[in-house]
């Protein structure tokens, strides 16, 4: 927060003395002792801004040295390897098993490798480098196969950071299930934090006669932070892993690790209500209610016909379409909803309306849509009655809302933790942020009112 704050004093002060200079000759003796008091402070905040920077490189600096510091320098690989074929060549394991074994690994185009290849090549990495006692068969494997075994960020709480060639697969498979971020910016973080422009005015056109002087106007620009946070899940698999089961173990692992962390990321960006079971993320739906305790003075949002889901009506549905700003009625625009809200309401709104065949009914449709806007169903948002609750919202995600990708995903595996048991536990880690920065204003004046890129419908308070 001290850099946002550095920041945010620096651009004030300069609009100041810019306003001040922008007088010429015009000023007083005071504005000018003003203008120069200014000029000082800027020098100083420049300087601030300048010290914290570098303090944070600097921290970045010593994180990757003490890193290098607690990789192994020779690990002791034992020599082992699969049956082989009858001119005496080995036999790779994914080969002997077949294809079609790899649900959620997908063919390197740039390398050729199989789904299943892949699949094996991740679990091999895994018991070679995620375990805090590493698997000396799987260590030589991934030795003779070029996949990469350095002990990449190893501590004792950190984990293996998960090399490139699998990294593309778990962001697929998180962009697969995770909503929130299929329709969000996502914004790349090459460190912790990141301030990122965003746009709050335009120039200012006036009418100007001839030969007369034009007022000057300013794009106007504040900053959007992103702060790198960790979030972590732990599960646990069956110990019993042979020659012929690694395939089906990287391919869950991979599974595991990519659903549940877009799981928690749709949770954060949707209806995350700032605590700490979030990580202090505030989602698009609380990001409305908490413009003012007044639902009615919100300006994203419509108050509905009543407090519970069956007394909603299809004129409260269009009134949110209404309220969506024409800059945000894009391409990308849609509903975002519970699937149960979908079928037992906006389903049941538009059967109410007519027109509809009994074949029509008996088929339905896998692409849902309403009111002209696809509805992309998310599970993190609300599938029962609550009062004052933003049951569904309506925009376009990509202008409301950013998510910073740390894109540092770890892995590590215990075989202690649960050994009565005899089960593996795996730790997944990774760092984000989620920044929901536009959901529009609040006012008593409804001609004050300005709504955002997302909107949305909110159950009566009783």
């Amino acid at each position: 927060m001290k850099l946002k704050e550095l920041l945010e004093q620096f651009e004030q002060k300069q609009k100041d003395q810019k306003a001040l200079l922008d007088k010429g000759e015009g000023l007083s003796a005071a504005e000018i002792s003003t203008v120069k008091a200014l000029d000082g402070e800027l020098d100083v905040l420049e300087g601030q801004i300048k010290e914290l920077r570098s303090f944070e490189d600097l921290q970045a600096k010593a994180t990757r040295r003490q890193d290098w510091l607690t990789q192994p320098i020779n690990p002791l690989p034992l020599p082992a390897g699969p049956p082989e074929s009858k001119d005496g060549s080995p036999i790779p394991v994914y080969a002997r098993l077949g294809r079609g074994r790899a649900k959620h690994f997908k063919k390197d185009e740039q390398s050729g490798k199989s789904g299943e290849e892949m699949a094996y090549r991740f679990g091999m990495w895994a018991l070679a480098c995620a375990s805090a006692k590493p698997n000396a068969h799987a260590m030589n494997w991934c030795q003779e196969h070029g996949v990469k075994v350095m002990y990449e960020g190893w501590n004792e709480s950190g984990g293996a950071l998960v090399p490139e060639e699998f990294e593309q697969t778990l962001i697929d498979l998180r962009e697969q299930y995770g909503i929130f971020r299929q329709y969000a910016e996502i914004v790349t973080m090459g460190r912790d934090t990141r301030l990122i422009p965003r746009r709050t005015g335009g120039v200012t056109v006036y009418a100007v006669a001839e030969g007369a002087a034009i007022t000057a106007s300013d794009l106007a620009f504040d900053f959007v932070q992103l702060v790198a946070k960790k979030f972590a899940a732990l599960g646990k698999l069956s110990s019993e892993l042979n020659e012929d089961s690694i395939l089906d173990f990287g391919d869950r692992l991979a599974f595991e690790f990519g659903y549940g962390f877009a799981k928690k990321e749709d949770e954060c960006g949707f209806v995350g209500d700032g605590t700490q079971t979030y990580h202090n993320i505030v989602g698009v739906t609380r990001a409305l209610t908490a413009l003012s305790g007044t639902i009615a003075n919100i300006a994203g949002l419509v108050v509905a016909s009543g407090n519970v889901f069956s007394a909603f009506t299809l004129a409260d549905h269009e009134r949110v379409v209404a309220r969506l700003p024409q800059y945000a009625d894009t391409l990308r625009a849609r509903w975002y909803c519970h699937r149960s809200y979908y079928f037992e309401t906006m389903m049941r709104l538009a059967l109410a309306a007519g027109g509809t065949t009994a074949a029509e009914v008996i088929a339905g449709t896998r692409e849902f849509r309403f009111l002209g806007y696809p509805v992309t169903i998310t599970q993190t948002m609300p599938k029962t009655d609550a009062n004052s609750q933003v049951a569904v919202v309506l925009g376009d995600l990509y202008l409301a809302a950013a998510l910073g990708d740390r894109r540092e995903n770890r892995i590590a595996m215990s075989e202690h933790s649960d050994f009565a048991n005899d089960l593996i536990a795996v730790r997944g880690t990774t760092r984000l942020d989620i920044n929901v920065h536009d959901v529009g204003n609040a006012d008593a004046t409804a001609g004050n009112r300005e709504p955002g890129p997302m909107v949305g419908l909110i159950s009566a308070a009783s």
